[in-house]
């Protein structure tokens, strides 16, 4: 049941710590999701998140995956979804089941253990889009529990999305990191060129 209600699917189940790949994902992010993951209580009781910001392709959604799926193996209920797929699936239960669907949706964000909100910046900007995660973050900031995103913005370019309201508590509940590691992705696609050459 926590799995289905983690809204995470595919092959975001199979991210572990105990398969971490040093070769691609950096000591540094190992060491501060682990860390985080496994001192969860002390997060959870002192609302401390994470913001992890950097270019794409490096690992941030990775290691948020790692971070969810231990959490979800401990008995923590924990919501690991893409932004676009989280505002996608409100406009969904709206249209379906009006208002109900929309509030239902957005109490399983406030109450859960943990939010973690991947590739924020990669929504279409709307008013509509920036009044819900607004709305997300405020709910999580009010019953004290800890959010975790991931984005490829900098961090000027947060605040100038977003809103100050909207920064103003998340940098009150995120401590911020700069994952500067290189594309992952990058160094796949190279060796995927090797063996088609091969």
């Amino acid at each position: 049941k926590l799995m289905e209600s983690s809204l995470m699917k595919g092959d975001a189940l199979e991210k572990k710590f105990e398969t971490w790949d040093f070769t691609k994902g950096s000591q540094k992010m190992y060491n501060i999701s682990f860390k985080y993951a496994e001192n969860f209580n002390m997060a959870k009781k002192n609302n401390l998140g994470l913001l992890i910001y950097g270019n794409c392709g490096n690992g941030k959604s990775h290691m948020s995956f790692c971070i969810a799926n231990k959490l979800l193996d401990s008995g923590y209920s924990v919501v690991c979804t893409s932004i676009e797929a989280l505002l996608n699936k409100i406009k969904k239960s709206f249209n379906t089941w009006g208002s109900e669907g929309e509030i239902e949706i957005l109490n399983s964000l406030s109450n859960a253990d943990l939010l973690i909100l991947d590739d924020l910046g990669t929504e279409n900007i709307t008013d509509w889009s920036l009044s819900k995660i607004y709305n997300i973050i405020d709910s999580r900031y009010r019953n004290k529990l800890p959010l975790i995103i991931t984005t490829n913005l900098k961090i000027n370019d947060l605040e100038n999305t977003y809103g100050k309201r909207t920064i103003d508590r998340i940098n009150e509940m995120c401590t911020f990191y700069h994952n500067d590691g290189p594309s992952i992705r990058k160094e796949i696609g190279k060796a995927k060129n090797e063996l088609w050459k091969e």
